[in-house]
């Protein structure tokens, strides 16, 4: 018979316990206090995340990590927000760019009035317009001003 889900499930480790489990892994503390790294678990980052990367790291025959400090691994929890963040920025500057290009496509095309741009993705969503726009159509939204000028249209 298998085990049940309880017994499968790991326990909730306090944060004293989260050092002694790092410890147990053979993770050091030479460049980073336990204190200080107990503070960064505690206020600046998580168990889970840091320990993540501790598999690029190597391991001897005892299923210990050779020459691994957890300042390396917060380290590498830190390359890794900044890495999103400027990658997420990147996102909002093409999102904008391409943003920019269409509208400036639209308004150069005398063929084109922007309302069948609006009407032919309409048709093709198989959703109405009311769909999108009654978020809008409440006063503590911050586009409901113009919702309420322009919504007809």
């Amino acid at each position: 018979m298998g085990q049940s889900t309880l017994e499968i499930l790991k326990r909730k480790l306090s944060f004293g316990e989260m050092i002694e489990h790092l410890e147990e892994k053979n993770i050091k503390f030479n460049l980073i206090t336990k204190d200080e790294a107990k503070e960064i678990l505690q206020t600046s980052n998580y168990f889970y995340k840091i320990t993540a990367y501790r598999k690029n790291f190597e391991k001897n025959k005892y299923d210990k990590y050779v020459n691994l400090d957890f300042k390396l691994l917060q380290d590498l929890a830190t390359i890794d927000m900044r890495l999103r963040y400027l990658v997420l920025q990147m996102c909002l500057d093409i999102e904008h760019t391409v943003k920019t290009q269409i509208l400036t496509d639209i308004t150069n095309d005398p063929t084109e009035d922007g309302y069948s741009i609006v009407t032919d993705y309409l048709k093709h969503d198989n959703r109405s317009i009311e769909d999108y726009m009654k978020a809008l159509n409440k006063a503590s939204h911050y586009n409901y001003g113009l919702y309420v000028k322009y919504h007809k249209n």
